[in-house]
């Protein structure tokens, strides 16, 4: 089941992004965090498809092979962490942030209920 921020467009996903960047501080910590995570992850990827690729090309021993690849499983694993944490925080931000239009919407109704009458 898609979630509210996967059904959102590309436009609206980067204007939400935006707005949880600007609500809090520990949001754009925590978002920088992943980043970070995930730059490693890509260069622990990177490097470890190189070392494969010079030990095979040498004929080195097997063992690096075997090293490096549990390297690159476990960047690309850490790497999807990091990518469905961040969407779970988009869409925890997206769902407080319809919660609280909604309670103002329902106190702004009450406010010109009560000046109607």
């Amino acid at each position: 089941m898609k979630n509210r921020y996967q059904r959102l467009s590309k436009e609206e996903k980067k204007q939400a992004i935006e707005r949880y960047k600007k609500a809090d501080e520990h949001n754009e910590f925590m978002n920088r965090k992943l980043t970070q995570v995930q730059i490693i992850c890509i260069l622990g990827m990177l490097f470890g498809v190189g070392v494969i690729i010079h030990t095979l090309i040498t004929k080195d021993k097997w063992f690096f092979i075997a090293e490096y690849g549990f390297l690159m499983v476990f960047s690309v694993a850490l790497f999807m962490f990091c990518i469905r944490t961040k969407d779970k925080e988009y869409n925890k931000f997206l769902i407080e942030e319809a919660k609280k239009e909604k309670e103002d919407n329902k106190k702004e109704d009450k406010k010109t209920k009560k000046k109607s009458k």
